[in-house]
């Protein structure tokens, strides 16, 4: 497990899980906003360093997120063949099926 924060913005975290059959969770607590979303990539960095086939973001403590938070994830999902949010909080569940992103994350709203 490796715990990326950064000492200026104690508002967000990111830890990065390493699964056994080649997945990766990325658990993040905290507001994702501009803010933060550098956080959030770095653990998208060496969480995709391997090239996982299944990234998984667990968003279920994420309070806040705006669309750098959403910009972020749409970046990752570019680096795995499979990208879900799993679970998710209810305001990202709202932004996400506000946004229509419900389906390329795997998330059945």
């Amino acid at each position: 497990m490796a715990a990326i924060d950064d000492e200026s913005f104690v508002n967000a975290t990111a830890e990065v899980h390493f699964g056994d059959e080649g997945s990766v969770v990325i658990r993040v607590t905290g507001e994702v906003d501009i803010a933060t979303a550098d956080i959030i990539r770095q653990a998208v960095a060496v969480a995709t360093e391997p090239r996982p086939a299944r990234l998984v973001f667990d968003l279920l403590a994420v309070d806040f997120i705006d669309s750098s938070g959403l910009a972020v994830l749409l970046e990752a999902a570019k680096t795995a063949d499979s990208v879900r949010i799993d679970p998710a909080s209810n305001i990202v569940r709202r932004v996400i099926e506000a946004t229509g992103l419900s389906e390329m994350f795997g998330m059945g709203i």
